[in-house]
């Protein structure tokens, strides 16, 4: 049923579509039909590909074609990709920090292990696992058309009921390997087993990975930006969310529709 996913709605508070074209969501904090669109494969009006990303409020109302909307962001598609690649470096050299397993050894009795999470879907302790969240959802969810799925507000109660099993949880658990078996040829992230506890990490060509705690991702986005474009696209967003709100159709607020043009991976400079 899952698999034809194009979109959900929790409780109508939030709502997300997805196509092949674009990721959209929608947010009870604003108006109903007013979305947040990150559009990567979609089609101009002649039939050909568009050569851009770009990131878009829009209001779904009348005519599709002209509804309102005004782009915040745009940039070429091997620029967003080059774009995406350098900003997730960038976030790993800010959100993460080694992890001194001599240390950590010293604090316990068993050897420590590693279990991939590459493994995880493989264990009896996910299947069994799945089959329950799997039920859960089914039991709040309904399918009114193909692909278009709708979420009660008992989900919280329904999540509560799943219960793990114990023997499948020590199987898994147990399933660990020791850290001096791990690659150093690949990057994967998993859990470090110890005495009491099970935590997450990210191994990184053989070295171990701890996520930083109390990481300010919104100070992070604007030093990557530098300040000039954290506020043009702060600017531009908060523009377009009123100028859509307040428009019947695209005409109406096209003389606003001015996006960021990132030409470059490194955006120091736009257009």
């Amino acid at each position: 049923m899952m698999q034809d996913l194009k979109f959900i709605s929790f409780v109508n508070k939030m709502q997300l579509h997805f196509s092949n074209e674009r990721v959209s969501v929608g947010l009870d904090t604003f108006q109903s039909d007013i979305h947040f669109t990150l559009s990567f494969n979609s089609t101009n009006r002649d039939g050909s590909k568009n050569e851009y990303v770009n990131f878009h409020v829009s209001r779904n109302i009348g005519n599709p074609a002209t509804k309102p909307k005004s782009e915040v962001v745009r940039m070429k598609k091997k620029t967003a990709e080059k774009f995406v690649e350098d900003f997730s470096k960038f976030l790993l050299q800010h959100i993460l920090e080694i992890l001194d397993t001599e240390v950590l050894q010293k604090e316990n009795t068993e050897k420590l292990c590693f279990i991939s999470d590459a493994d995880f879907p493989k264990s009896k302790f996910y299947l069994s696992t799945g089959i329950q969240f799997n039920r859960a959802i089914s039991n709040v969810s309904e399918q009114r058309r193909k692909g278009r799925f709708y979420v009660n507000d008992n989900l919280g109660e329904e999540l509560e009921k799943i219960s793990a099993d114990e023997k499948e949880f020590e199987e898994f658990i147990y399933s660990g390997k020791p850290l001096a078996e791990i690659s150093n040829e690949i990057v994967e992230s998993g859990k470090i087993i110890t005495d009491t506890d099970f935590f997450s990490v990210i191994n990184f060509y053989g070295k171990l990975y701890l996520h930083k705690n109390d990481i300010d991702f919104i100070k992070l986005i604007k030093t990557f930006l530098k300040p000039k474009l954290s506020f043009e696209i702060y600017y531009r967003f908060k523009r377009a969310i009123v100028a859509v709100r307040n428009a019947e159709t695209y005409k109406e607020i096209e003389h606003l529709n001015n996006p960021v043009k990132i030409v470059k991976s490194n955006p120091d400079k736009m257009n």
